[in-house]
């Protein structure tokens, strides 16, 4: 958010220089993001706004804080009395699903001179980065910059029927401003008429009835959307306004009111223009809340007790209303801009951080902490860390939203990802250490050997997360043996009794392979105490299946269910390197051990019936068949 000094001074009385006011707004919470610019000889400081503060969005919502700050009263710029909105227009607002727009707010507006905007007006709009257009639409713009609340300005006499706010229909098509063409869905949001679309609701407009130098009379609107909807639109289509980073963050639907407000004073002032009617869609109004805050809650979650005279004085300034005051608890009413504000503990908050973090005292522990505080899953972690390393491997740490466009998991969808690529978490670690594989061979490395523990997510009826260890391994000649040797020697290591299924081997490249541990299953697990020593040869029998499966099916699998079969199963291994055959199908060739309890011969019929018994299974779990060149 950028702030120029010169406009926010108009509305906080304040001598300090720039570096100042910056030191003032971090102290709060309002970080920097970047030093202070100079444009056009004005100082305009960089703001990095949190997702959860639309109201700082706006220069007068820096300013409020500002003011609280230092002790100042903000003054508020003028805006035009509602009065002046009567009487109701003979426009007609349809809106198909109210849980997509909440409030569409519009006035009509007659006596409109569309000119060059004002030297002020074009310099404010230039600190922030935004080119002039003409009076009208600089002073939407200049509005949402002022107030944060995004408008939209259509010329009147080219709107034919009613104003609809509707979902796209599928492959709808639509050019924007700037003539680029989108093709819409039905996940999409339009502002349409009779006859054409007016504009993608909450992220921008298009020329059909756009104010021009022959408009005479226009209809200002202010919306609400549902923020996820807008913020989704704005993603697909990958187009980034002002305002859709307005509008895909909750706004009250009062912001439209004042907005509208201010628009048409300043309307009036710089061209003479009139209200003459409105229209307002607003069918659930959004109730002022108002919360229960503790004295004592603030001293239990910050450490320090502050007097009730202190924290009214606190939120009043910045714009809260205290209604109620007993001995330790406060009665407050949150202002319709604060949005974030839902629970008690976010009012200690505001109280702490306007307070003094600073001022908060340090208090060493009274007592000793616990003698084993250590979590045994980080023990466990560290010490597949330590294994990992001493086996030449490097660990990394990759982003846990990607997205897969084929995964053995359901995945978890996120509903406003930050960009289309980061749309979902991982189901896997492969993917994305696959990405780190492809850096380390630019750098023309000719071993890899990389690992990473983190945290897989997918959906199994509701949404679950696994600690996991992902390993790949890559050289001129690696094979799966090798693989399975790094496996088999952290497992050893461990000393946990791991099944087969609790991890599994699966090819990348002729010569890179991926291995995926559950650590969650492995935590769970017993540990190893004793072992079997032979004191004289088993009589062992070795067979080997040469198999067709499916492209799909999991070697590791595959092999714990051949495990699983018959207790005499004594060792299950891959045989060799699995090869495609065609796009559904590999081969796969697996040796395995029979050995009796007592060590007594196995009989032929024996094994023929364990054969069987192991086709029959693999057959139903995973449609695999014997090769016919077996």
């Amino acid at each position: 958010m950028k702030v120029p000094i010169n406009w926010l001074k108009q509305y906080v009385e304040i001598a300090q220089p720039a570096s100042q006011i910056a030191s003032i707004l971090t102290s709060i919470g309002h970080m920097q993001d970047g030093p202070i610019q100079k444009v056009k000889g004005g100082l305009v400081i960089d703001i990095e706004i949190r997702q959860n503060r639309p109201d700082c969005l706006s220069i007068v919502g820096v300013a409020r804080e500002l003011a609280a700050a230092t002790n100042v009263k903000i003054q508020y710029p003028q805006i035009e009395n509602t009065a002046t909105f009567s009487p109701k227009g003979n426009w007609k607002i349809v809106v198909e699903d109210a849980s997509l727009c909440f409030r569409f707010n519009t006035i009509k507006i007659d006596n409109i001179k569309v000119g060059k905007s004002p030297e002020w007006l074009k310099a404010l709009l230039e600190f922030c980065g935004m080119e002039s257009i003409n009076n009208v639409v600089d002073i939407t713009n200049y509005v949402m910059i002022e107030f944060g609340q995004p408008l939209h300005a259509f010329d009147a006499n080219l709107i034919t029927g009613d104003i609809v706010i509707r979902q796209a229909r599928q492959n709808e098509k639509f050019t924007a401003l700037g003539e680029k063409k989108l093709i819409l869905t039905t996940d999409d949001l339009v502002i349409a008429d009779a006859e054409k679309i007016l504009a993608l609701s909450g992220v921008i407009g298009s020329s059909t009835a756009g104010v021009n130098s022959e408009t005479k009379s226009i209809i200002l609107e202010g919306a609400t959307y549902n923020q996820a909807s807008i913020r989704r639109t704005s993603l697909r289509h990958a187009i980034r306004t002002e305002a859709s980073t307005r509008l895909g963050k909750f706004l009250h639907p009062q912001l439209t009111s004042v907005a509208l407000c201010r628009s048409a004073y300043l309307l009036k002032e710089t061209c003479g223009a009139k209200v003459v009617a409105s229209v307002d869609y607003y069918p659930k109004i959004f109730e002022i809340a108002s919360l229960e805050l503790s004295t004592d809650r603030i001293l239990k979650l910050g450490g320090v007790k502050i007097d009730n005279i202190k924290i009214s004085q606190i939120l009043q300034a910045l714009g809260f209303e205290v209604r109620g005051r007993s001995a330790n608890k406060l009665t407050v009413l949150i202002p319709y801009f604060r949005t974030d504000v839902l629970c008690e503990e976010d009012l200690v908050e505001e109280v702490l951080r306007m307070y003094g973090y600073d001022k908060i005292p340090s208090v060493l522990p009274n007592s000793a902490p616990s003698q084993d505080i250590q979590s045994r899953y980080f023990e466990l972690e560290e010490k597949i860390r330590d294994i990992m390393t001493s086996l030449g491997f490097d660990e990394h740490i990759t982003e846990p939203l990607t997205t897969e466009t084929v995964s053995n998991k359901i995945p978890i969808i996120l509903q406003n990802s930050l960009t289309s690529e980061k749309s979902m978490l991982r189901t896997t670690l492969q993917h994305s250490l696959e990405k780190v594989l492809v850096n380390y061979q630019k750098h023309r490395r000719l071993i890899t050997k990389i690992f990473e523990i983190g945290k897989i997510f997918f959906d199994i009826g509701g949404f679950k997360e696994q600690r996991t260890l992902g390993v790949i391994f890559s050289s001129s000649s690696a094979q799966y043996k090798e693989i399975k040797g790094i496996i088999t020697t952290l497992i050893s290591q461990l000393g946990k009794e791991i099944h087969q299924s609790d991890y599994f081997i699966v090819p990348i490249d002729r010569h890179v392979w991926y291995a995926e541990v559950n650590i969650d299953s492995v935590f769970g697990r017993g540990n190893i105490d004793t072992f079997s020593v032979f004191t004289s040869p088993p009589l062992v029998v070795f067979q080997d299946l040469s198999l067709v499966a499916p492209v799909e099916a999991r070697v590791g699998e595959v092999l714990d269910t051949i495990r699983k079969v018959d207790k005499r199963i004594f060792e299950v291994e891959l045989g060799e390197e699995p090869k495609i055959i065609d796009n559904q199908n590999k081969t796969l060739f697996i040796k395995f051990s029979l050995r009796n309890q007592n060590d007594s011969n196995v009989s032929k019929k024996d094994i023929d019936d364990l054969r069987q018994q192991i086709l029959n299974k693999l057959k139903k779990n995973f449609l695999i068949s014997l090769s016919s060149k077996a």
